[in-house]
């Protein structure tokens, strides 16, 4: 994240009949994570950003295709 005074990073993937979550609690001055996640279908990712006491959302749809691979 490039928002100053980032605390956390969040993933939701909505498309899930149990929506996956995962939380992060970052610390210093570039917050930054990495992660793999396995969908069974087409969905929407969601990522929210805590910072300074605020929350910023980004979301883009994830499609999985025919061999299982995912394209953002």
């Amino acid at each position: 994240s490039n928002i100053p005074n980032t605390e956390s990073i969040s993933l939701i993937l909505e498309s899930e009949v149990n929506p996956f979550m995962a939380s992060f609690k970052v610390y210093g001055s570039e917050a930054f994570i990495s992660t793999r996640i396995k969908m069974e279908k087409t969905g929407n990712l969601m990522v929210v950003i805590k910072a300074g006491g605020e929350l910023f959302v980004a979301k883009q749809e994830v499609q999985v295709a025919m061999n299982n691979s995912c394209q953002a």
